[in-house]
């Protein structure tokens, strides 16, 4: 996959075109639909799956005469903030339901009130499909560019999500650590950002002894990703993000069927990624940085063992009892490296434990901090736009599982509740007077759902975009 087609987007948006119109009108559920004498002559189509989980129903009438058709879209009033998810619903149904596609073109109508915007994202969502190794028959509806839809916002957003979802998708043979890196650099120069990526093996045992103590045991040598964008006299917003582009466990290895899904677990840095993408390629008033450490979790006769000490990059030692704990081994040294200079705010993506997806399952990201206010309206935030994270707490009570006889600390701890342990961990890397903030997610969807395919997924990208706009961004009235 060239760099450049991780942020492609598919040609499903017309600003004219002489095809068939197929018009789509937006109702309130209880309002006034097309009135009786519209409706002479069309003939309404009943199909299954036509309802769309809690936001209403899609109506598909056909008018023989003049070989018209319309979608009358019924939604529940009380979710004005569903736009995205009733366009990935309106895009699939489109695709089983309407008969040559390719000869109409949807547009909505002048009453269509919901945000045209967030719909055009969602329409592009609707459209991803991960086409690197296997090309795709689908017929893309395509849409009208809707009145008063801001273009460059859509699709931006929508770039961050594909290339977010592509980086995941890519096998771990093709997308290895200096390929993630690859990645980092065509970004960077795209949007003229300053990079670094720190490959010298002496300069990673002293500076990111943890880093590569987890990266040594592939034949594929880790790296530390770290750029630089923006006004630096403007709030700094740091993104960090687990970069393990595959993951074995290592010695202490996993089964066949929880290695299957782990080139998913570079997640962490794909959503740093894109929405770094976005943030820049909206030209937010910030200054960014994102850090990301590369590694691959092998085994092998370099690779790390359980009861070896390293001091990371902080000076705290930490003892392995678990080799198969590696991200918040990188995530550390990288977070330290953070610390080192001034943030507003540092906002960690991990996929980082199977005891957050016990707590919140696939679709909710676990949300930890050291400021409960700002977890409180993070997920608030996340609610609000359907992208949810839900607040786990850092309960220290769970610190004295993380003491070791012979170092400082360990990298895991016996208790049920992994994934506060694993944050706990981190806490111990990160400014005490800095705001943090730690996404634990899933980044795959196993079942493929409209908007969803199956396969890498962005999780709580909008929602931190959503809160870094919302905190950090004065728009002009």
């Amino acid at each position: 996959m060239k760099r450049a087609d991780l942020f492609t987007l598919p040609d499903i948006f017309l600003t004219k075109t002489e095809r068939k119109i197929l018009q789509v009108s937006l109702h309130a559920a209880g309002g006034n639909r097309p009135s009786a004498k519209d409706n002479i002559d069309w003939k309404s189509f009943p199909t299954n799956g036509n309802n769309f989980r809690d936001h209403g129903k899609i109506t598909h009438e056909y008018k023989e005469k003049t070989d018209t058709r319309r979608l009358i879209v019924t939604i529940d009033p009380t979710r004005p903030n569903a736009a995205m998810d009733i366009a990935t619903l309106i895009f699939q149904y489109a695709q089983d339901h309407i008969p040559d596609l390719d000869s109409y073109a949807l547009t909505l109508d002048d009453n269509f009130e919901i945000d045209t915007t967030q719909f055009c994202v969602g329409w592009y969502v609707a459209a991803y499909q991960f086409t690197a190794f296997k090309k795709s028959h689908r017929t893309l509806p395509q849409l009208i560019w809707p009145k008063n839809a801001d273009k460059k916002r859509a699709q931006n957003i929508a770039q961050g999500i594909y290339l977010a979802r592509n980086l995941i998708n890519l096998p771990a043979n093709i997308l290895g650590p200096s390929e993630l890196a690859d990645a980092a650099q065509f970004m960077a120069q795209k949007h003229e950002a300053k990079i670094t990526v720190i490959k010298d093996e002496n300069t990673l045992r002293k500076s990111f002894p943890l880093v590569h103590a987890v990266g040594k045991g592939s034949q594929r040598a880790p790296c530390v990703i770290d750029f630089s964008w923006g006004n630096p006299k403007h709030k700094k917003i740091t993104l960090v993000g687990k970069g393990v582009v595959f993951d074995t466990g290592g010695y202490d290895l996993k089964p066949s069927s929880a290695m299957l899904l782990m080139k998913k677990d570079m997640g962490g840095a794909a959503m740093a990624l894109g929405l770094a993408h976005i943030m820049m390629g909206l030209k937010l008033p910030v200054h960014l940085r994102v850090i990301i450490p590369a590694v691959e979790n092998s085994v092998s006769g370099s690779a790390f063992r359980p009861m070896d000490i390293f001091t990371a990059r902080n000076g705290k030692t930490v003892e392995i009892h678990n080799t198969d704990a590696e991200g918040r081994l990188i995530l550390a040294d990288c977070l330290t490296l953070a610390c080192e200079s001034k943030n507003d705010v540092i906002i960690d993506f991990a996929t980082l434990t199977g005891a957050a997806r016990a707590a919140l399952g696939f679709d909710v990201p676990a949300l930890f901090s050291n400021d409960s206010d700002l977890a409180q309206e993070i997920q608030n935030i996340s609610l609000h736009i359907d992208d949810p994270v839900w607040h786990l707490p850092l309960w220290r009570g769970y610190a004295s599982e993380m003491k070791s006889n012979h170092a400082d600390m360990n990298n895991t701890g016996t208790s049920p509740a992994g994934a506060i342990t694993a944050a706990l961990f981190l806490h111990e890397f990160v400014d005490k007077k800095t705001p943090w903030i730690h996404i634990d997610h899933y980044a795959w969807e196993p079942y493929g759902r409209p908007g969803r395919a199956k396969g890498g997924l962005d999780q709580s990208l909008r929602t931190m975009l959503t809160y870094i706009e919302k905190n950090f961004v004065t728009r002009k009235k």
